[in-house]
């Protein structure tokens, strides 16, 4: 009975300490396919741990406490269709993530209108074609 219980307990440390460790970090960045500009604000999500980033101005991203392995990044940004990369861990070096940005496809509307009180407190003159005439012929 004591032989099983020793192995059972060698048998569950050998399993605790064997998995790895999960002290990775990945970094990378974010730009746009034609022009390789950086894309700020991207949300950088590992869909199995469910870990989430967003991008820094200059697209940079870093996600800690990621175990070793296989796993599916995937990236959404506004304008771009969203990206699936599968990333093996530990990898070397950083990695680039392009995404097909399609801002030039979204429209701008800019509505103008001039607001009623914007000429108060300022004085104003309106001369009708008639009142410039009048003053052409008295100046002469």
């Amino acid at each position: 009975m004591r032989s099983i219980a020793t192995f059972a307990f060698l048998s569950f440390a050998h399993a605790v300490f064997a998995q790895p460790a999960c002290e990775l970090t990945l970094r990378g960045r974010v730009v746009d396919d034609h022009n390789g500009s950086p894309l700020e604000m991207a949300e950088v999500r590992f869909v199995e741990p469910g870990m989430m980033a967003l991008t820094d101005d200059q697209g940079v991203f870093v996600l800690e406490g990621l175990c070793p392995g296989r796993h599916v990044l995937r990236v959404a940004h506004l304008g771009c269709d969203p990206v699936e990369v599968s990333v093996d861990l530990p990898m070397k070096g950083e990695l680039v993530v392009h995404m097909e940005h399609h801002a030039e496809e979204l429209r701008a509307l800019e509505v103008a209108r001039k607001r009623p009180d914007e000429a108060v407190g300022q004085a104003t003159q309106v001369l009708d074609r008639m009142a410039m005439q009048r003053v052409r012929r008295t100046e002469k």
